[in-house]
């Protein structure tokens, strides 16, 4: 049975307190790793979004531009329901050169205009102990902050839970506090990644 990765009250909700090692078993806002996203959008809005200049792919200089990232309107999930029960903003990865559009990468966002970012620090920690009681034990948990140096240019601090082996990271959840020219919000980012589209991210990084 599938598995909802959602803030309800501060906690993760899921169908069933059981360990499952399948990364399609877990959902954000009804959508699943392994999916066609044309289970949700029709070919034409996809190649439209491929083709948006905004469009990022992994990495910008790859030049067979494989992997895309592509946001999901919640007026796309008609199929589910009409708007996201949970988060603000949906994103796939998908392979922008396959038929199928496979979905290999899962990201949920919740956005708080002028939200203090310790409070997103408390939404992440308890997502993340709740995350940890549904996933196998060999998922070992890591709390860093993105060093101050490495910060984008609106960015005031980032703060990382991953869920990782040594070999694979499935789950990561990230605390952004923002200021982009005066406008401040705090986004509690979540991320479901394929075995796959993990290892890509891990050759690109050289580890």
């Amino acid at each position: 049975m599938k598995r909802f990765l959602a803030i309800v009250f501060l906690s993760l909700w899921v169908t069933t307190p059981s360990q499952a090692d399948d990364i399609s078993e877990y959902q954000i806002e009804g959508i699943s790793v392994g999916d066609s996203l044309l289970d949700y959008m029709t070919a034409d809005r996809i190649k439209k979004a491929i083709e948006h200049p905004t469009t990022f792919f992994y990495p910008k200089e790859y030049k067979n531009k494989k992997f895309a990232s592509i946001g999901v309107r919640s007026k796309d999930l008609n199929k589910i329901r009409k708007k996201f029960k949970i988060y603000d903003e949906v994103g796939v990865i998908i392979d922008s050169k396959s038929n199928n559009f496979e979905i290999f990468a899962l990201e949920g966002t919740l956005i708080s205009k002028n939200g203090d970012i310790k409070d997103c620090h408390k939404k992440q920690m308890q997502m993340a102990k709740d995350i940890q009681e549904v996933i196998p034990s060999k998922y070992k948990k890591a709390v860093w902050f993105l060093e101050k140096e490495r910060l984008n240019k609106y960015d005031i601090s980032v703060k990382y839970v991953d869920f990782k082996t040594r070999k694979r990271k499935p789950f990561q959840l990230v605390c952004y506090d923002k200021n982009e020219d005066g406008f401040k919000y705090t986004a509690l980012y979540v991320a479901v990644d394929s075995e796959m589209f993990d290892k890509f991210l891990r050759y690109l990084a050289g580890n």
